[in-house]
């Protein structure tokens, strides 16, 4: 016979659904647990049950969930592979805190839609590990995944197009393949992008954020202090193929923004993006032996090795973007900063100073922050 006080602890443990669960919903589910003699899991092996209830107890419908749960909230999970997908994504050294509402959401919108978790698990484990709900990072992820493929498409018409026959030009050029698809990628997502209305609407937004006490007072240096950030379309001796690719990325991308008219916003979010686009972030607590190769290529190797190269820390993002602004004739200040550890962009637009962050430090968009 189920006794009154074991329904209203139940009550109390699945209404908070979507909530993370706090270390008092754990007691109280670990008491409805006890009560109901039950120690089972959520649809899943016994082996993958296991690894999660090491340190979190997921329940099967039973009689204590069905006090709360309707039968479709529960055939939801069962439908699914949520729980498969985070077996599969994390060892019981990361698992996140999460509810079983959390759940039953990430069950209901991996029913709406197929997730690629072997192009994204990646970046959904990442999500995970900055304490996002597992439904949030599913979103967040379904959301990259559709970015990543309108991002396909605009590369796929930019080749087909070849506007200004940047495509034609580069390919004559004779780059390595995998540095070559890098520039015609950021070339047609970042400038390409303004030519073409359908993908418009996707471009990178511009907007003014709220000031960040931390940045108020950066420490700014001069360009010469970084060998890379020295003006790419002046003459020079530099015959190499990253060379004049670089060169050749700078003067169609200057061409753009001077037809179009686009403003210092417009020319500092296009710059930011192309560095987006040409690296992939590593950081230095990660990947401590690629550091000083990273270091010195910003400051002493040209614009365009420094450009190349697949990687990059966040002074490698920062000094792209301050030349690339050089090369699109910025018409305000345009400082390198740090902060800390971390290099960034400062920038003057209508007297007004503003911070702004490659490498998606503050997501795909340009966020510019006021320093007061």
């Amino acid at each position: 016979m189920i006794r009154p006080i074991q329904i209203i602890y139940c009550l109390l443990i699945f209404l908070s659904v979507g909530v993370t669960m706090t270390s008092v919903a754990k007691q109280q589910t670990a008491l409805c647990l006890k009560s109901r003699g039950k120690k089972e899991v959520l649809p899943i092996t016994e082996r993958q049950a296991r690894k999660i209830t090491g340190r979190y107890k997921l329940i099967k419908s039973n009689e204590c969930i069905d006090l709360v749960l309707s039968s479709s909230e529960m055939e939801q999970i069962e439908q699914t592979d949520a729980a498969r997908i985070l077996v599969s994504l994390m060892s019981g050294k990361n698992l996140p805190t999460f509810s079983l509402g959390d759940l039953i959401k990430a069950a209901i919108i991996l029913s709406k839609g197929q997730v690629d978790m072997t192009t994204h698990g990646e970046y959904f484990a990442k999500l995970l590990g900055y304490e996002y709900s597992i439904s949030a990072a599913l979103n967040k992820t379904i959301q990259r995944q559709k970015m990543a493929a309108l991002d396909a498409t605009m590369v796929a018409k930019t080749i087909a197009s070849d506007p200004n026959q940047f495509v034609s030009d580069l390919k004559e050029i004779g780059l390595d393949a995998k540095v070559e698809a890098r520039f015609i990628k950021a070339f047609g997502l970042c400038a390409n992008g303004y030519l073409d209305h359908s993908y418009c609407v996707y471009m990178r937004r511009i907007l003014i954020e709220k000031p960040i006490k931390k940045y108020d007072n950066p420490v700014t240096f001069t360009r010469r202090a970084f060998h890379s950030t020295h003006d790419i379309l002046q003459d020079s001796k530099d015959r190499s193929q990253l060379f004049a690719a670089f060169r050749l990325l700078a003067n169609n991308i200057n061409k753009i923004a001077s037809d179009l008219k686009l403003n210092d916003f417009n020319k500092a979010c296009m710059a930011k993006c192309i560095a987006d686009e040409m690296l992939t972030f590593r950081s230095t607590r990660d990947y401590p032996f690629l550091t000083p190769s990273l270091l010195y290529s910003s400051l002493f190797e040209s614009g365009a090795k420094n450009m190349a190269q697949p990687f990059g820390m966040c002074l490698n993002y920062a000094t792209i973007t301050s030349t690339l602004l050089k090369a699109l004739n910025f018409s305000g200040k345009n400082e390198l900063a740090m902060a800390g550890l971390h290099f960034f962009n400062v920038v003057t637009i209508d007297g007004q100073r503003y911070h702004f962050h490659p490498m998606r430090k503050y997501g795909r968009d340009c966020s510019f922050f006021p320093i007061s």
